[in-house]
């Protein structure tokens, strides 16, 4: 009695590229699920609240950015500010999944908490972009720009006299003011002189 033979039928190989491609996106989507950082949930306050929350708001430009044990220590030159310190640099830390990200050179308007040798921000304080800035400006105004303050004269220096005539005899005349005495005397030996000095021609 004959074995009858057997069919063995194999997938089409277009099947087995869907099946590949599959299996694929469905690694990449679990391994991205499971390594991104969860989005911040907080809603950004309104400008009033921002403003009235923070210690220094500013408007700033991006010098640089240094990561270090989770914080990130955002270095900014400041065009203007409306509180707080008015520097003319300002470091603002910031860390967590609400943390600040940042473009080199780009403008951002910040609201930031803390002392001003340690300000700290987020997206949850208000900060963004300037070109997102513009219903905040309505509310909080133009700002002001930092100056460097004016620079004190030296105590030792002594101010320089104003500038006087040149009128010998107005010099003469301050020089011995305050001294009756002497200038008398002068004027008592002028006139002995001319005296005797008349005298001997007549």
């Amino acid at each position: 009695m004959s074995t009858p033979a057997t069919n063995h039928r194999h997938p089409p190989a277009a099947l087995c590229g869907l099946l590949a491609l599959t299996s694929a996106a469905l690694l990449a989507w679990t391994t991205a699920g499971a390594t991104a950082q969860p989005a911040c949930g907080c809603a950004a306050p309104a400008p009033a609240d921002a403003l009235a929350r923070s210690t220094a708001v500013f408007e700033g430009t991006v010098l640089g950015a240094e990561a270090q044990e989770g914080v990130t220590r955002i270095r900014f030159s400041v065009t203007r500010t409306w509180r707080g310190p008015e520097r003319e640099q300002l470091e603002v830390q910031t860390a967590g999944g609400c943390g600040l990200s940042v473009a080199q050179g780009a403008a951002y308007l910040v609201y930031a908490t803390g002392a001003a040798d340690a300000l700290q921000s987020d997206r949850c304080g208000g900060t963004k972009p300037m070109a997102e800035a513009d219903p905040d400006l309505r509310v909080i105004g133009i700002g002001a720009v930092p100056v460097d303050p004016p620079k004190k004269a030296d105590e030792g220096a002594q101010p320089e006299p104003p500038a006087r005539g040149g009128c010998a005899s107005c010099r003469i005349g301050t020089a011995t003011q305050g001294h009756p005495p002497a200038l008398a005397a002068t004027m008592s030996l002028f006139v002995a002189l001319a005296w005797r000095r008349r005298n001997k021609r007549g």
